[in-house]
């Protein structure tokens, strides 16, 4: 392979716009023939250069290939309060719209065969994020969202994946994966939470909390796969990613609980392939994704000023040990697709998946910042051969609306709750890639 495309591909991966996610943190699937069918497919063996993504160990059949592809994602999010005395959320029944509605995600795949039934390969693809942008001008009302004008978070995660797979077998294989995690930091408007954070309860100022730019961090971790024929047209796959362990964001120490990093929690994944025919297969995955085992994440809101401070305790304050978090609950995941080959030169997909949004009704607050509310997803693609070693991959994604209501469940103020707020988003992906084998 020209090594000029590999080091474009790296770089347009470094530098692109962030990813946002749509299962949580995560995105729904990875590769455009895996997004297209919902994200399953950790039993298939057929999903190409970027299939390690998901399961290693499917690697071992994907040959000698490299795949480049780009996505075009659209979310819309936004909150309403609810309540006539809802600062510093805004006006009641106003719903406040965020910037940044458009994403550009590029993605490359690369896979070799190096004999004796083994491969090695690398993916580059932005694992997810969170982004959410209220403006001022936008939020109606002098404070801003959050009390502290502009409000904004922006968190990028781009992972490589390091792969190497091995066939046990003809129809069975293993896979491993080291992941280089590099993730990318940014809040803006929490000067309202300044007094309460552990910083200046002990004396000092919250220069770590909010408005510091983008705060870079690395990490990594490890991913292993199994793979193996069940029956002549069943096929069992297992996938399990370990947590990545991040070094510390240093610019939002004052927001950040227990350590000074955000790590991103580990995932587990188990699916079947049922080739019901020589030309359709029906995809089943189940995807299990370990948010509140991650303090920033996990942490319940309810902390927020009981005992900061009271008697030298500021472990409850923000940014301390016990501090206010998202709240998020574990996230499963259903996932199912169908292939269809109509003939040599086109192969269509279609998928659904859905998902209990990690947000309870009593964590909205902070989740302004992160409305992660999806649930569903709904897929459809195709592969459209172009030449004998090439052909060109779409998929589309329609996430429909979904929302929560519910309150924080403490202001800072013992038996006083703050205002009830609607979290609410849609969202939209297109995605185009293309395949040459060599």
């Amino acid at each position: 392979m020209n090594k000029n495309i590999l080091m474009a591909a790296i770089a347009a991966s470094l530098f692109s716009t962030s990813a946002f996610a749509t299962n949580g943190m995560f995105s729904h699937g990875y590769g455009t023939k895996n997004k297209s069918l919902a994200g399953a497919g950790v039993a298939a063996t057929n999903q190409g250069a970027m299939s390690a993504a998901n399961n290693p160990a499917s690697m071992a059949f994907v040959g000698n290939e490299w795949e480049a592809g780009v996505e075009l994602f659209a979310p819309r999010r936004s909150y309403e309060n609810q309540a006539a005395a809802g600062s510093p959320f805004g006006p009641q029944g106003v719903k406040v719209e965020s910037d940044n509605d458009w994403f550009i995600i590029p993605s490359f795949g690369y896979s070799m065969d190096i004999g004796g039934g083994n491969n090695i390969g690398v993916a580059i693809y932005g694992n997810g994020g969170q982004n959410a942008d209220y403006t001022t001008e936008e939020s109606q009302f002098a404070g801003g969202a959050l009390g502290g004008g502009t409000a904004s978070s922006n968190i990028m995660q781009l992972f490589t994946n390091f792969s190497f797979a091995s066939k046990l077998s003809e129809t069975s294989s293993w896979g491993a994966s080291i992941i280089v995690a590099v993730q990318s930091l940014e809040l803006k408007g929490l000067a309202g939470f300044a007094a309460n954070t552990e910083s200046v309860k002990l004396g000092g100022q919250a220069n770590n909390l909010t408005n510091n730019g983008a705060d870079w961090a690395i990490g990594g971790g490890l991913k292993l796969g199994y793979l193996a024929a069940l029956t002549d047209t069943i096929t069992i796959g297992i996938s399990g990613q370990s947590k990545m362990y991040m070094t510390d964001h240093d610019d939002y120490t004052d927001v950040l609980t227990n350590t000074d990093s955000l790590d991103i929690p580990a995932t587990a994944t188990v699916g079947l392939t049922w080739a019901v025919t020589p030309k359709s297969k029906f995809l089943l995955d189940y995807q299990y994704i370990w948010y509140a085992s991650i303090e920033t994440l996990g942490n319940d809101d309810k902390v927020f000023g009981i005992g900061c401070g009271v008697q030298n305790n500021t472990d409850t304050c923000v940014g301390g040990p016990d501090g206010p978090g998202f709240g998020w609950n574990n996230m499963g995941i259903v996932k199912v697709g169908w292939e269809w080959e109509a003939n040599p030169e086109w192969t269509w997909r279609v998928g659904y998946s859905h998902g209990n949004q990690p947000i309870p009704r009593t964590q909205t607050v902070f989740n302004i910042l992160s409305p992660a509310t999806i649930e569903d997803h709904v897929t459809f693609g195709f592969t459209k051969t172009t030449g004998k070693d090439s052909e060109v991959n779409f998929s589309a994604m329609y996430a429909p609306k979904a929302s929560v209501s519910g309150t924080s469940s403490n202001s800072g103020v013992p038996g006083v709750s703050l205002a009830p707020v609607t979290l609410e988003m849609q969202q939209y992906q297109l995605e185009a890639s293309w395949t040459s084998r060599f």
